[in-house]
């Protein structure tokens, strides 16, 4: 037994005391508390438990986010390859319409403007097609076409790299997006004959269709 000073009055007492004989001051045994904190210390492999766990969690929580992320992009511009598909369309036709009615001397009110002059058709249907690409409205029509091809080209960047979920989504979007940048730069820049610009044209307004309906399985 050793002998030790109370805290409170400074008197000897027994170092196995509780409290303070003389002055009732209780006595704190540090050993014990040590000795208490060491046994509530944690399992160094239940820790590691927990953060394995824990890196999943944030793992799968990063994956989904990115898949969820990479769906969003993907309707986006699914939608954007679609309306300018059918912008494109309506172009199209009407290029078609003033090409014809000119060599075929066909009246209609939407081609009547461009065919004829002095409400005389035009011998050259190339002088039709120059009053059509010298519309404000359709030049607008032309020149927003345009500007959506750029739009969807940056967009096309950001889709590479697909999660594994989505890399079939992926080729579907490759294949619909090379059929609406074929048909739509035939409307941009018409070339041929009117017979061939037909033929290419319907061939790649049919194609672009069925992509379009093929890639619909993949957009939520």
């Amino acid at each position: 037994m050793a002998l030790i000073n109370c805290p409170e009055c400074g008197k000897e007492i027994s170092d196995n005391a509780n409290k303070c004989v003389n002055c009732g001051c209780p006595i704190i045994k540090y050993e014990n508390i040590y000795a208490e904190k060491s046994k509530k210390k944690k399992n160094p492999i239940v820790v590691l438990v927990i953060l394995v766990i824990a890196a999943l969690l944030i793992w799968v929580g990063v994956n989904q986010y990115k898949s969820y992320t990479y769906q969003q992009n993907l309707n986006a511009i699914c939608y954007e390859i679609i309306s300018s598909g059918i912008e494109a369309e309506e172009c199209g036709n009407l290029i078609h319409d003033v090409w014809y009615n000119t060599i075929f001397k066909e009246t209609s009110e939407d081609t009547d403007k461009y065919t004829k002059e002095n409400n005389e058709f035009n011998e050259d249907f190339n002088d039709s097609l120059d009053n059509l690409y010298n519309d404000k409205d359709f030049t607008e029509k032309v020149a927003n076409i345009q500007i959506k091809q750029k739009s969807i080209l940056n967009m096309m960047k950001e889709m590479k790299n697909p999660p594994s979920k989505h890399k079939d989504a992926y080729k579907a979007l490759l294949a619909l997006y090379d059929e609406y940048n074929d048909f739509s730069n035939l409307v941009i820049n018409p070339t041929g004959s009117l017979q061939s610009f037909t033929e290419e044209f319907n061939e790649a307004d049919k194609s672009l269709a069925d992509h379009c309906d093929k890639i619909k399985m993949y957009i939520d």
